[in-house]
Formats: structure tokens, sequence, C-alpha cells
């Protein structure tokens, strides 16, 4: 980061003009929560970095092309909110004035899940039991909460069905999630 001083001439007269010219290094990006949003948008992904060699610029998200002022929270953290998209990976990106980027990263939109039943109802406490979750998929990947406990990976994902395995546990009685990110239960 820094500027120099950038002289315009317009070669057939006497009158030279200069302008300031500040050069902004890329910022290394250290932390994106979450990297995935709902395909109707409205998600706040908060990015981490040392945004602090850039004190006076306004910061905005493109994602895949469309605009969004971000709101910076500190030096290191800024937060955007995505817009809606059609699922799948898109590039995204962290611009200043003039859309001059400065940091990159992924996003992936996603259908949100859609749960109609479950089965078994019932397990042992010592876990290790297959579920089955029946609905609406879109996801490579998805994820079961169960209670408080852990988070476990689905064994099995496809369009209308989700397997996870259950954890040990000493509650009774729980509540199961499922997420396509860890993030939006």
């Amino acid at each position: 980061t820094g500027s120099v001083t950038l002289s315009i001439s317009a070669g057939t007269g006497p009158e030279e003009k200069s302008f300031a010219f500040w050069y902004i290094s890329p910022i290394q990006l250290s932390k994106v929560n979450p990297i995935s949003s709902p395909v109707q948008g409205g998600q706040i992904v908060s990015i981490y970095g040392d945004f602090a060699p850039i004190l006076n610029l306004q910061f905005s998200c493109v994602i895949d092309s469309i605009e969004i002022v971000a709101e910076r929270l500190s030096n290191s953290c800024i937060i955007c909110s995505t817009p809606s998209h059609t699922p799948g990976l898109v590039n995204a990106e962290i611009v200043v004035q003039n859309n001059v980027s400065i940091a990159a990263f992924f996003l992936k939109f996603y259908e949100p899940f859609y749960v109609d039943d479950f089965s078994p109802k019932f397990g042992t406490t010592y876990g290790g039991l297959r579920i089955s979750i029946r609905g609406v998929f879109d996801s490579a990947e998805c994820y079961c909460l169960f209670g408080a406990g852990p988070i476990v990976q689905c064994s099995t994902v496809e369009k209308a069905v989700a397997e996870c395995i259950t954890p040990p546990s000493s509650e009774q009685n729980i509540t199961i999630r499922i997420s396509p990110d860890r993030v939006a239960w």
C-alpha cells in the first residue's frame, strides 16, 4: 500500500497536471463464514482479513456480478448480505471504489432443505442408529444436529432422502435438525 504522483501531459501545451494515485495491496482473507447461502438470499456473510490499510474507502461485495454495499464492522471484519441467486458455486469478491478488486472467494447457493418425515422415531442412548430423513435435499452435503450434541455429516444424500447415524446421547428427548452448511439449521 502506498501512493505515487501520476503526471499527465496533453503533449501540445505547456500545462501538466498531477494526480495522486494509490496502490492497494490485495487483502489476505483469513475466514469467510458462512460460505453458502439459500437461493432466496438474505444470508449475512462475515469476511475476515486485515482491512486496516484501506481506511477511507467504501467496500462492496460483488457476488456473481451483483454488487452489494458491505458494512465494515472493524478493521478485521466486513459483512455483506447475499442476493437471491440460482443454485450453484459462484465467484465473489471484495471491491473498493471504482470496482477495484482486493480479495476473492467462492459462495455456494443452495435450495433450502425441507423435511417431511424421518424414521425410526427412537433409538438407544448408545447411538449408532441409521436415521432416514425424507424431504427435499438439493445439496451434495448435509449435516444433522442431534439436540445440543455433536454435528454429524449425513452418510447418504439423495434428492429425497438423507441418512444420519445417531451419536451417543444421555438426553431422552431431542430435536434433530438438518443443514446443508452447518449454519442454516
